[in-house]
């Protein structure tokens, strides 16, 4: 099989696996899973044997999820270093495996405990790259673990030291791609309520980076006052904004560990109001008594202005050690975090197009590496959705492998020779879009990634074809 100029093979050319017919193995096999993301093993295997031989892979001990991913890492801080700054998204998702109960080693991940009917999966706690623009750069870590059996606790929660809390994950992850990234690229770490820990904030004031995180938590201040009720005292920058957001659809059941569930597609316009202020954050005392060490800190509260109701009205508390002095830099934080909605869309591509919940591999430790072996192609999926965003007017080969942009025009235009002017990104991707279903309508939004999805699925089989009978 020769790979050398397919993409898979360029992201995870520096795999080490400790033997050299198993780095070829995994590109192979990953080759093969990139055709179909969201096909069974049995379904991108040749035979039998092929899907004999990758479950052996996966159940191979030399073979681990960091192994799997770090060569994918790497090329994702090189892709990192060719911007004045990032953003990095990190949260949490159940890989859901309860319609599999005789999978071993997976834990319990809430809700009901019968066993007909027990609720059973794994964590991954993900962190995601994007460029200042949006476009995502890869993945910079990636944790998926069993949760074990909750045991009863006999002191509060808040006096437990972080380390010893799940928690302990957002620090973790930070600790983790900052050493990889250093210094070469300044950092900015979005977190959703889940994010507002009081060591996470100390960790990245210590390292010199930067955060946004929504507040979960109606702090104390060392002013006594409390910080969710002393900005609503303070008065809003004079100008407001209009943005459009989700409306939301009562008739929708939501389950966030399933790979099913529907968004509304319906939005409303919201008009909108800032306020900021600069507090300091009172410190919390932790298991030994000592207290930590006081932050200051800038706080953004956007306010919807007459909502339609109160439980739709747009409400955001958002933490962050940039500045935030005037209305416009404000602003820049609300924007910056409504990039955090990018992970959703992208766990919605691991689950909903890549299917990493319906894979049956028997037992825990093979589907952690087949889950990092996914997540990269889900990236990658991702990447082709949002690339036109950053790279319209380049040329398509930056995305596309000869055989693949040409098979894509002929098809598309039913024509047999190809323009002399190799189509640009964006409209390579429209075709791409079109080859899924896509009509392009002149009032049609953007193709989504269901749409792309299909259409590469398409576009993988049509290559196969022309390369075999070459």
């Amino acid at each position: 099989m020769n790979l050398k100029d397919k993409w898979i093979c360029k992201e995870l050319e520096e795999v080490s696996l400790g033997d050299k017919r198993l780095n070829k193995r995994i590109i192979e096999l990953a080759s093969n899973i990139s055709k179909g993301p969201g096909l069974p093993l049995n379904q991108v295997s040749d035979d039998w044997s092929a899907v004999k031989a990758s479950y052996r892979l996966f159940d191979n001990n030399k073979i681990t999820p960091d192994k799997i991913l770090k060569p994918h890492i790497d090329k994702t801080v090189k892709r990192a270093q060719e911007y004045p700054y990032i953003f990095i998204i990190q949260d949490t998702s159940v890989v859901d495996f309860s319609t599999h109960q005789k999978t071993k080693g997976v834990g319990s991940v809430g809700g009901q405990t019968k066993v007909k009917h027990k609720t059973q999966g794994m964590i991954m706690h993900t962190s995601l790259a994007l460029s200042p623009k949006g476009v995502p750069l890869g993945l910079v870590s990636n944790y998926i673990w069993n949760r074990t059996a909750n045991k009863k606790r006999t002191v509060s929660n808040k006096f437990i030291d972080i380390e010893d809390k799940e928690s302990f994950k957002w620090i973790s992850a930070f600790e983790d791609y900052s050493e990889k990234i250093g210094k070469t690229v300044p950092i900015i770490t979005i977190g959703d309520r889940e994010a507002d820990i009081y060591d996470l904030y100390l960790a990245h004031i210590d390292n010199e980076e930067k955060f946004i995180v929504r507040s979960s938590f109606n702090r104390r201040l060392t002013s006594k006052d409390k910080m969710h009720d002393l900005i609503k005292t303070k008065q809003p920058y004079s100008e407001t904004i209009e943005i459009q957001v989700p409306v939301k659809d009562r008739s929708v059941t939501f389950r966030k560990t399933s790979s099913s569930y529907k968004e509304s597609a319906k939005y409303r316009s919201a008009k909108v109001r800032l306020f900021s202020q600069k507090v300091t954050l009172k410190a919390p005392k932790k298991l030994n008594g000592q207290i930590s060490e006081e932050i200051q800190i800038n706080h953004v509260y956007m306010q919807e202005v007459d909502p339609p109701n109160e439980n739709e009205k747009v409400a955001w508390h958002l933490l962050t050690n940039l500045e935030t002095d005037t209305f416009k830099k404000a602003w820049e934080i609300v924007q910056a975090y409504k990039k955090r909605w990018s992970i959703e869309t992208y766990f919605k591509v691991l689950k909903t197009t890549c299917k990493v919940e319906d894979c049956r591999l028997g037992t825990a430790d093979r589907l952690k590496n087949f889950i990092s072996l996914k997540t990269i192609i889900a990236w990658r999926l991702f990447w082709l959705t949002y690339l036109s965003k950053e790279h319209s007017d380049l040329s398509c080969t930056y995305a596309f492998r000869e055989i693949e942009w040409k098979t894509l025009y002929r098809r598309i235009n039913r024509v047999r020779e190809v323009c002399s002017e190799v189509p640009t990104v964006q409209e390579a991707q429209v075709m791409l879009a079109k080859l899924g279903g896509y009509l392009n309508r002149a009032n049609d939004a953007p193709p989504g990634i269901i749409t792309i999805w299909r259409g590469w699925q398409r576009l993988q089989d049509m290559v196969e074809i022309q390369e075999i009978t070459r």
